[in-house]
């Protein structure tokens, strides 16, 4: 790949500008939201998404559900904010039904409305990294969400166990980002939950003792990454994208 050029590869392109790589997807959105129904080019709603009755399944849909699904999951890999309509969906992949089926079609318009290049740019103010004011969705690499099966106390132990997942995540970015610039990156980890923050302040878990080596081993990990947490209000908290259905 020669810098400048523009390059298409299964329904991506790859531009490279000085400073910064755009990932755009924009084509091959289009041509996916040629497909939808009319009643579908409306605005997605949480009502869309809610769960459906065994009487609303039909078997017969299934091949059109598992298309339109496996066409949002393309389109997620450059489009973070789709995370949860893509994993929400692919719930109804085996008992599909009229409704999941509009649903998958109204995802992919409005997939279709909102979607832009993912953007990879060179961070030229050290002090950006910190500021989650002035950080967009920019250099976005990785996003997951993981369903939880056990049986939790409270929701302080939720968010202990997702911040520990997330730590565990940063590796990969953290290593790789050291081979490849011989740097060592500043690591940031923001949580909009308060009785965890305390927790991690005073490194004990008083509400659930039998937590604690979960607690120190997040400890653990965060010291060796070098990260600084910071408490953020639920607004600014961007990781609810993967367990909610924001608009963009």
């Amino acid at each position: 790949m020669d810098n400048g050029e523009m390059h298409t590869y299964v329904g991506m392109s790859v531009r490279m500008r000085d400073g910064e790589m755009l990932l755009d997807q924009s084509v091959y959105i289009m041509n996916m939201a040629e497909s939808v129904s009319p009643e579908a080019k409306k605005t997605i709603t949480e009502k869309d998404l809610l769960l459906l009755t065994e009487k609303d399944v039909d078997p017969s849909l299934q091949k059109e559900q598992q298309r339109n699904v496996r066409a949002l999951g393309w389109v997620v890999r450059t489009q973070p904010s789709l995370s949860f309509l893509f994993s929400h969906l692919s719930c109804s992949n085996t008992h599909p039904s009229p409704v999941s089926v509009l649903a998958t079609e109204k995802a992919l318009w409005h997939a279709k409305v909102t979607a832009k290049p993912l953007k990879l740019k060179k961070i030229l103010d050290q002090e950006e990294e910190g500021d989650l004011e002035r950080v967009s969705e920019d250099n976005t690499v990785v996003w997951a969400s993981k369903k939880c099966t056990r049986k939790l106390g409270s929701t302080t132990t939720a968010e202990l166990f997702a911040m520990r997942d997330g730590v565990k995540l940063s590796f990969s970015v953290f290593n790789l980002i050291k081979k490849l610039w011989e740097v060592f990156p500043k690591v940031l980890v923001v949580s909009d939950s308060q009785p965890l923050m305390n927790q991690l302040a005073s490194r004990q878990c008083k509400s659930e003792p039998h937590q604690q080596a979960e607690l120190e081993y997040v400890l653990q990990e965060l010291a060796d990454l070098g990260a600084t947490v910071k408490w953020v209000p639920t607004g600014q908290q961007r990781a609810d994208r993967q367990t909610k259905f924001l608009k963009v």
